[in-house]
């Protein structure tokens, strides 16, 4: 887990650990994060080529619901609430972000390994510059609104997670056009990716 991102004056909370037998269970926690999501008929090829890989290379594992394919921007954290404040200080940040559409590129397929969680991954064999300028961007100004333990993370998109390994090898690219970008609240355990706001990608 990427280290937790802290506001001045608010010390994000820890991740609630699984629970013993017989302890009442933790309360859900939940995430705040920006991302790039791919239009709806990406994102099914995209699930199609996950299913494709799983199958060919007999990986088990749990793969994401469709709609919550993506790739991450900036993980700003994890805990047990959100602070309205952390969720506006993110607002106003990503409301100063001045960057044209760009064509995501993803031709690479792997597995993270050192990750506990084994993630099924794609990536660009380029390194993504037009994602990672707009990550240099994002971390810049989320710095200058008092975000600070940011982590990045090379652009990748998780396709399962719990994976048995896969070296990494070359897909048929998987191309969409990046109009926008998004703040995204995950309720963490439940599957959800709710949307807080959404930026047009614009000069």
């Amino acid at each position: 887990m990427p280290e937790q991102l802290v506001l001045p004056g608010f010390e994000a909370a820890s991740p609630a650990r699984r629970p013993s037998a017989g302890l009442a269970r933790p309360k859900q926690t939940h995430a705040l994060f920006f991302a790039l999501f791919p239009d709806p008929g990406t994102a099914a090829r995209i699930a199609e080529r996950a299913d494709g890989l799983r199958a060919a290379h007999g990986l088990r594992g749990t793969p994401l619901k469709t709609a919550r394919l993506h790739v991450t921007l900036q993980y700003l954290g994890q805990c047990l609430e959100l602070p309205p404040e952390m969720v506006e200080a993110a607002k106003a940040a990503g409301a100063v972000l001045a960057m044209p559409p760009f064509e995501v590129v993803l031709d690479q397929a792997l597995t993270f390994d050192q990750n506990p969680r084994c993630p099924l991954v794609l990536r660009a064999s380029d390194g993504a510059p037009r994602v990672t300028a707009l990550q240099r961007q994002l971390h810049a100004v989320l710095v200058d609104a008092g975000f600070r333990r940011l982590v990045g993370h090379p652009a990748h998109m998780t396709l399962a997670y719990r994976s048995a390994h896969l070296p990494q090898q070359m897909l048929e690219p998987i191309r969409w056009q990046a109009r926008e970008f998004v703040l995204v609240h995950s309720h963490v355990g439940l599957g959800v990716h709710e949307p807080l706001s959404r930026w047009p990608l614009r000069v």
